[in-house]
């Protein structure tokens, strides 16, 4: 039997390794770092409030915290993706 399984929600792997180093990323075409310890407490916020959390005292404008939430989407997607098609090639092409 085969299958695909999905996680979205941690219950069967801890990705927040992964969150931490899309918002690292994110962050860093803005010149703002950021450690792992202060993105770990934050597991289970929402991705506005993160956003908010470490861009505090940088009076940005809505739009730019829109556009750093899309940056940070788009590392997640694009990792998720090949990670997706890794365990399609693993499932379906052997």
């Amino acid at each position: 039997m085969k299958g695909i399984l999905f996680d979205f929600d941690v219950t069967l792997a801890d990705t927040m390794g992964g969150h931490y180093l899309a918002w690292r990323k994110a962050l860093g075409q803005y010149g703002i770092s950021v450690k792992a310890c202060d993105n770990f407490p934050l597991e289970g916020t929402g991705l506005y409030e993160i956003a908010n959390k470490f861009t505090e005292g940088c009076s940005w404008h809505e739009s730019v915290i829109e556009e750093l939430v899309q940056k940070r989407k788009n590392i997640i997607w694009s990792r998720r993706w090949l990670l997706f098609t890794l365990m399609w090639n693993l499932l379906f092409l052997n």
